[in-house]
């Protein structure tokens, strides 16, 4: 018998057997005219960095002289500038807020963010206000998990963070350059049928993955720490966090959460226990392409809820919904190396009828 977290962890091997964002965590170290390294960091010396293979975590030290490293990233975010006489290493991460860190040095705090093609959509932290930039705008973003992505040159990035380790905390933003007119190149990569096929299976998959979440951050017995982990899991089905989900009950009032809020919402409801049963989910609209270069789909699934407070049924009903799913191609540098990649996402989902059991 599988515990919650095995459960979770094979979801998420499942979800990721396809072509797919995630990667697996390592320190990076960037050289001087060769390509990044992606390993395990295990002391770094005044004069050497010493690491691990990543295929061999248990295995020998090797080293990297410190004069041959241009810039070196932990897994955690912290990051270390050894040609720029900064010895020690920087802690970057703000686990409540993504930073973007521009070409003419500011660092912008975001709630929410998304890369589509040439922009960066997110929420300003300070304004609460939803802005775009150009990646041209841009050295790189260190995400709030840890990760970071790279769209400027290594030696480029590590002299703009030379400039602004300093005040990492710092949130001083000028107005944003690029305005909100321009628009990705909309270049549309066409799909044969065989890889078509293949990914509307997985968004069937994928949406089918977010109603077993929702089913262990619903259940009242399930630990508080199984019901995080879930929740973490699910968001990373979505293309951003920013993604809105309906929600509505038999008085027909309807309301929007953004992915995370909803699904806080779901582990902390007020009932004795929840029944949360989220049947089949199917594709209803095949992927077609977009302007933008993506190709979107439409998926049809339904919501069996019931809230029981002593015992018995305080409230009940079946919920259809559906959910837009997005296929995207990205082209980052990503975590060292720079990759293209096509990966199935969930995004809005939206209540279509509410009705009595």
């Amino acid at each position: 018998m599988m515990t919650t977290k095995q459960t979770i962890l094979s979801l998420l091997i499942s979800a990721c057997s396809l072509p797919a964002i995630g990667q697996v965590s390592s320190d990076v170290i960037y050289r001087f005219d060769d390509e990044p390294l992606a390993c395990i960091i295990s002391d770094v010396t005044d004069e050497e960095i010493k690491y691990k293979d990543l295929e061999n975590r248990e295995g020998p030290d090797y080293v990297i002289k410190k004069d041959k490293a241009l810039l070196v990233f932990k897994e955690n975010g912290d990051f270390l500038l050894p040609g720029e006489g900064n010895p020690d290493w920087v802690t970057a991460v703000d686990h409540s807020a993504h930073k973007i860190i521009t070409k003419d040095h500011h660092i912008y705090q975001a709630q929410f963010l998304e890369v589509q093609g040439t922009i960066i959509n997110f929420q300003d932290n300070q304004t609460q206000t939803e802005r775009k930039i150009d990646t041209d705008e841009v050295l790189l973003v260190i995400y709030r998990s840890g990760r970071h992505e790279l769209f400027a040159p290594p030696d480029e990035v590590a002299e703009g963070l030379n400039q602004t380790s300093q005040k990492m905390d710092d949130y001083t933003p000028p107005p944003v350059k690029t305005t909100a007119e321009k628009a990705p190149s909309g270049e549309v990569i066409e799909l044969d049928e065989d890889q078509k096929l293949h990914f509307e299976k997985m968004a069937e998959v994928k949406a089918n993955d977010f109603g077993k979440y929702l089913r262990i951050i619903s259940t009242k017995e399930e630990d508080e720490e199984d019901k995080l982990y879930a929740i973490e899991a699910a968001c990373k089905l979505f293309i951003s966090d920013s993604s809105k989900i309906e929600v509505s009950s038999l008085n027909n009032e309807k309301r929007q959460y953004t992915v995370p809020k909803y699904l806080d919402r779901l582990r902390m409801i007020p009932y004795d226990k929840v029944e949360l049963i989220w049947m089949q989910a199917q594709l209803v609209s095949k992927l077609r392409p977009g302007e933008d270069g993506k190709y979107y789909g439409v998926i049809a699934a339904q919501q069996l809820f019931r809230g029981y407070l002593d015992n018995k049924i305080a409230y009940q009903d079946v919920t259809e919904k559906n959910i837009e799913v997005v296929l995207a191609r990205y082209e980052v540098f990503d975590e060292g190396v720079k990759k293209q990649k096509w990966d199935v996402f969930l995004s809005d989902i939206g209540v279509q009828q509410t009705r009595e059991k």
